[in-house]
Parts: structure tokens; C-alpha cells; sequence
């Protein structure tokens, strides 16, 4: 994967896409709690958005990102948050093998 292609595309779409500032992203030890609470492995390049950027939107849509807030409490837009809430409504899974 070619970060500083997509990092250039980020920096040239400022208009569409609302990112933090490259580098303040998500600490290693909360993409961990959250890999362990959902009982999977994020992909490489999510992990790498989630260290550089940790948050935002392209085009209104936010990417779901890891708030670094106790998982029991959190809402918005937090990956375990949203899924949890989805496999409590019976939306998905992301353990079930189909």
C-alpha cells in the first residue's frame, strides 16, 4: 500500500475529506483494547488510519475510528460501539461464519 499516495490524496481533497492532523491518531495500546474487546485483527491499512488520523469524515461519512474512551460508555462513532450495537439489534457479526 502506498501511504504517501494516500496521504497526498487526503491532503489534496481538503474540501471533501475532514481528517485530524496526520500523526494524531490512536494510541497502540486503545487499537489493541479494542482488536481484543471485538476479538478480531484490524486490517494493516485501518491501522494505519486509525495511528495517523484516528477520526473523520470523507464526504459527511465518518470512518468509524476508536474514541480512546472506556467501551462500556462510549456512543458516536466508535468502532466497538457501533459494533456492538449492531450485533445487540441483530445486524451483524463480525465473528459469525457464514
Amino acid at each position: 500500500m502506498n501511504y504517501d499516495k494516500i496521504k497526498l490524496i487526503i491532503k489534496n481533497n481538503s474540501n471533501l475529506v475532514a481528517f485530524s492532523e496526520f500523526g494524531d491518531g490512536t494510541s497502540d495500546v486503545w487499537i489493541k483494547k479494542a482488536e481484543a474487546r471485538l476479538k478480531v485483527k484490524f486490517p494493516p491499512s485501518y491501522i494505519w488510519w486509525l495511528k495517523n488520523y484516528g477520526g473523520g469524515e470523507i464526504n459527511g461519512e465518518e470512518i468509524f475510528s476508536i474514541y480512546e474512551l472506556d467501551f462500556d460508555t462510549v456512543i458516536g462513532g466508535d468502532i466497538v460501539y457501533i459494533n456492538e450495537l449492531n450485533r445487540k439489534n441483530g445486524i451483524s457479526d463480525i465473528n459469525k461464519n457464514d
